[in-house]
């Protein structure tokens, strides 16, 4: 009976998602990876120190938590999760490493100096400049 049930209950939620043309629920992957890239220090700490995630953890997309932080200028969170062992050299799912997020993320925007110190901090925490994409 409880196997059924716990059918019934699936198909009724996603019927309901269907029809309500709502988003599946996030996975813990890919809040970690929005808590970093908003830079949202709560949210890191539930993650990483509460629920015991890997800094290295990547989203449903590929993006880890350190891209994301890093592409979108989030010094505080870039710093929190080297402290934390996240890997500077760790590439997303298109090859891409942090220091290449925040070089790209400098081109395209105007508040420079976030960007520099993003960059700084991954190159002190051992970045190569020398991995490129796939």
């Amino acid at each position: 009976i409880m196997r059924m049930y716990s059918k019934i209950v699936t198909l009724s939620v996603a019927f309901c998602t269907l029809i309500a043309g709502m988003q599946p629920a996030k996975t813990a992957q890919d809040l970690l990876v929005g808590a970093a890239g908003a830079g949202n220090q709560k949210g890191l700490n539930y993650h990483l120190i509460t629920q015991k995630m890997s800094p290295n953890t990547k989203n449903s997309s590929g993006q880890s938590a350190l891209g994301m932080a890093a592409g979108n200028g989030q010094v505080e969170a870039v710093k929190f999760l080297l402290a934390q062992g996240a890997n500077p050299n760790l590439q997303d799912n298109g090859g891409l490493t942090p220091l290449a997020w925040a070089t790209f993320a400098l081109n395209q925007q105007k508040t420079e100096k976030d960007y520099i110190d993003v960059i700084n901090a991954l190159l002190q925490a051992g970045a190569r400049i020398d991995i490129f994409d796939n």
